[in-house]
């Protein structure tokens, strides 16, 4: 027993020598005390958003490790170490194979092959989220305000084993602070949304809304001014009557037929006019206004919620928009009065509800 011990010892530190080198394989030091053997591999017919990609990588890089990886073409002869980013003539030399057809616009790969990292993702801003995912989730790094991140200090970079695709589970991602108003910020945090903030450096300006009408927007499809004198009946009444000068916006009276018609008409109108969007708003005005007429109000109590009479409106009108523009959808709000929802009315397929909270401790 004590001969064998030693042998079965020996076998023992054989097969773990043997694993932790298979390991480190896959595993890429892509600086080590203030030196590099790496460079950043783009495509001369790259897009913006990938040159953009490339100059990011490079710049948080070098701000982490102190080493400026440089950036060249993938006309230039392949490197035993590289970082490959999006759809080049690398990848075909490396025989490595991606299926960009099946990313979507903003999805992306990371993946170590051999002595390369590749960063591949969809056409409009697959790669540039690659790149910050990466110095996200890998190197953890932070984009807190336009003024404060945290960058870590690493002396020895190293990335792997890798192998990972990453597909955003929300089309649109929004938030309603100030710094969502620098394209930079919004893009290293991979928030979209409706602002008109991303460059084409960005991947441009998401179609994902019709831009003019994204929250608020009965004063847009009714107004006050075109209807009120011929037609008050069209907006709300409270105590018996529907006043016309407001300090603020008012809303329709969500019931009448007329108004449920014109809606739909001007919805429809508009998104003929707008190819490009999927979504268009149609949401109460930014009050804590609503009608209070007998059709109205017997719809809230008996479905015991306010947001009856605005979500019928809202199906009628998605109802329209389904058999005319399949694929698209309606949006509203849920929003101080209309945040309770009904009883039995439920939105159609086609619509999408965005909870609003307004309150400080919400």
């Amino acid at each position: 027993m004590n001969n064998r011990f030693p042998q079965l010892a020996w076998l023992l530190l054989i097969v773990l020598g043997a694993f932790a080198a298979a390991v480190s394989a896959d595993e890429l030091i892509l600086a080590d005390e203030g030196k590099t053997a790496f460079r950043i591999v783009v495509s001369d017919s790259a897009s913006p958003s990938t040159k953009y990609a490339a100059e990011e990588l490079q710049k948080f890089l070098g701000e982490i490790s102190g080493v400026e990886l440089p950036i060249v073409s993938d006309r230039t002869p392949m490197g035993e170490h590289e970082i490959v980013l999006g759809r080049s003539t690398r990848l075909r030399q490396l025989g490595v194979q991606i299926d960009f057809d099946k990313l979507g616009p903003e999805d992306y790969v990371l993946r170590v092959h051999g002595g390369h990292l590749i960063i591949a993702g969809g056409s409009r801003r697959g790669n540039l989220y690659g790149v910050y995912g990466l110095l996200d989730e890998h190197f953890g790094c932070r984009w807190f305000t336009t003024e404060v991140s945290r960058i870590p200090k690493r002396a020895r970079l190293a990335v792997g084993p890798l192998d990972e695709t990453m597909i955003p589970v929300f089309e649109d991602r929004d938030i309603f602070i100030y710094d969502c108003l620098d394209g930079d910020w919004r893009a290293r945090n991979r928030v979209t949304g409706h602002r008109n903030r991303l460059e084409a450096k960005h991947g441009g300006r998401t179609d994902w809304h019709h831009y003019d009408y994204y929250v608020h927007t009965f004063a847009k499809f009714l107004p006050y001014e075109k209807y009120y004198d011929e037609h008050p009946e069209y907006f709300m009444e409270i105590d018996g009557i529907r006043p016309k000068k407001l300090k603020q916006e008012g809303q329709p009276c969500f019931t009448h037929p007329d108004v449920i018609r014109l809606v739909t008409e001007e919805v429809l109108r508009i998104m003929r006019e707008k190819p490009n969007g999927t979504v268009i708003s149609v949401s109460q005005n930014d009050n804590p206004l609503y009608c209070r007429c007998d059709r109205c109000d017997a719809l809230a109590r008996q479905e015991g919620a306010q947001m009856a009479p605005l979500l019928k409106l809202v199906n009628h009108v998605a109802e329209a928009v389904e058999k005319d523009f399949p694929g698209r959808s309606v949006e509203t709000l849920a929003y101080m009065w209309s945040v309770k929802p009904p009883k039995t009315i439920r939105p159609r397929d086609n619509v999408i509800i965005r909870l609003c909270s307004y309150g400080a401790s919400s």
